[in-house]
C-alpha cells in the first residue's frame, strides 16, 4: 500500500481524517489457520459458506503508525488530510460464525 511505501521512502504517510479511525487487522497465520480448519472440518454448514477472518479487535491508524515506527526504529510524522466521502470510521469484523462452525480462535494477535 501507498501508506507503507511512503514510510519506507522516508515520506510521511497520508491519513485521511484524524487517524482515530480503526480497522480490524489480522496476521496471515490466522488466515492460514482458518482455511486449514475449514478443510479438515466435517461440519456440513461450512461448505459453500463465507467467513470473516480477523483478530476481533480494532486498531487506530495512529496506533499502526506508532507500531510501524517502533519496528523500523523511525520517527514517523503523518500528513493528515480531510476525510474522504464514504470512508468508514471504524471497522470490526465478527468471527462468531467461523468460531461456531470450526472452533476457530486467533493464533497470533495483531500486536
Amino acid at each position: 500500500p501507498r501508506f507503507l511505501k511512503n514510510i519506507m521512502q522516508d515520506k510521511p504517510p497520508v491519513i485521511y481524517g484524524d487517524g482515530h479511525q480503526s480497522r480490524d487487522f489480522t496476521y496471515i497465520d490466522n488466515v492460514i489457520y482458518a482455511n486449514y480448519l475449514t478443510t479438515i472440518s466435517d461440519n456440513p454448514a461450512i461448505f459453500g459458506n463465507f467467513y470473516n477472518v480477523a483478530c476481533g479487535n480494532n486498531v487506530s491508524l495512529n496506533e499502526i503508525i506508532k507500531i510501524i515506527g517502533k519496528l523500523l526504529n523511525k520517527r514517523i510524522i503523518s500528513e493528515y488530510k480531510k476525510p474522504r466521502i464514504g470512508d468508514i470510521k471504524h471497522s470490526l469484523a465478527s468471527v462468531d460464525k467461523l468460531k461456531l462452525d470450526t472452533g476457530y480462535s486467533k493464533i497470533i494477535d495483531f500486536k
